[in-house]
């Protein structure tokens, strides 16, 4: 007698709901949707730009960038995608004269220009916060969401309190709060194309034998991102775009008019984690890719198959040498920094077809922030 065939009762669901294994690249990134950020370093360091229907953190000590290279974000993804950026200023650090040297005031949504798709807006509570993530679902068109910062984020129910929570431990209420709407939050960002970016504020961390810098924003906020990125100024560059003075000696604070900063990925489910690249930054501008490629080029070389010697790509110095392969380019019109900066602009489409054919832009390993990952 044949056995009777079992009834699936978990096909309906397993249609609806089963995980498929992604797909992935030789490197372990996972191939998803993503909204290109347009700035070279920090698409290479998530993958090909912000992912769809996830929440990226980024963190980083005071003064590094954060605002600057996501309002240089948005302006690139509005005009490439023409979707909408909703920037939520919890701290108000987003000012006009920033916008202004972005080149994002002509996009700023208000009352004299009903159209724009840069909508900035002065939030306080979770629950206004909320509220708008809500109409982001039903609108659709949102491509980049981002909260500045989450630390400064208030409970309404907080403020008719007749203490105020004054009485209360407020870094725990505060971590309960986000522990229990960014599940919500996470379930709506799931459902759309957006990419919601966190802002952390850093924190000192005086409780071991040394001080390091960690992300603040409790572990609510690291479980539901998929990338954790965290930020640290380098150098500063100084009028001119150098890096040091006419003495050899690094910019001074005083004197800088951006900075060289290193963003790394704390965390990473969708590639690997602890991967860092550069990203050179002018104050109020946003991200120079330009700079990216020089230190690029700069490390590149060129072998010679008939002698076999290794020869610079980009020869920098009194009279820099850019060398391509069959040809080689240097002249009286370049001399010095400056030179170098215009021999890299007349031979731009060149310089960008040579990297792109030696596999592009490449991520370096960081094991030095390890130790962030860390609970204190």
């Amino acid at each position: 007698m044949a056995k009777k065939k079992t009834k699936d009762v978990l096909s309906a669901v397993a249609d609806k709901f089963a995980v498929l294994p992604p797909d992935t690249l030789p490197d372990g990134t996972v191939v998803a949707p993503r909204w290109s950020s347009g700035i070279k370093p920090l698409d290479t360091l998530l993958g090909g730009g912000f992912p769809k229907g996830r929440i990226v953190a980024f963190g980083s000590e005071e003064g590094v960038g954060k605002t600057t290279i996501l309002l240089h974000a948005a302006l690139n993804i509005i005009e490439n995608y023409g979707k909408k950026v909703v920037y939520m200023d919890i701290e108000g650090g987003v000012s006009y004269s920033m916008m202004e040297g972005i080149g994002l005031l002509p996009h700023l949504r208000s009352k004299d220009n009903p159209d724009g798709l840069f909508y900035l807006l002065s939030l306080e509570t979770i629950q206004d916060i909320n509220s708008t993530f809500q109409l982001m679902q039903k609108d659709g068109n949102v491509a980049l969401a981002i909260i500045d910062s989450d630390t400064n984020v208030i409970d309404a129910t907080v403020l008719e309190a007749e203490a105020m929570g004054a009485t209360k431990n407020t870094v725990a209420e505060g971590a309960r709060m986000w522990s229990a709407n960014f599940k919500k939050i996470n379930a709506i960002v799931k459902r759309t194309d957006m990419c919601l970016v966190v802002i952390h504020q850093a924190r000192t961390d005086l409780s071991g034998f040394h001080v390091v810098m960690r992300p603040s924003g409790g572990k609510a906020a690291k479980h539901v991102a998929s990338v954790e990125i965290w930020g640290v100024r380098r150098d500063y560059i100084g009028e001119g775009d150098v890096l040091t003075d006419t003495t050899g000696k690094k910019i001074r604070k005083g004197d800088a008019i951006g900075a060289r900063i290193q963003l790394t990925t704390l965390k990473n489910r969708l590639g690997m984690p602890f991967r860092a690249v550069n990203a050179y930054l002018y104050f109020g501008k946003g991200i120079s890719t330009k700079w990216s490629y020089r230190e690029l080029l700069e490390e590149m070389t060129i072998l010679n198959e008939e002698t076999g010697e290794l020869t610079p790509v980009l020869k920098t110095g009194s009279w820099p040498v850019l060398t391509l392969p069959g040809k080689v380019y240097k002249g009286a019109d370049y001399r010095g920094n400056e030179g170098t900066w215009k021999l890299m602009e007349d031979h731009w489409e060149e310089i960008e077809e040579y990297v792109e054919s030696q596999g592009g832009f490449l991520t370096t390993a960081n094991n030095d922030l390890a130790d962030l990952m860390e609970e204190s």
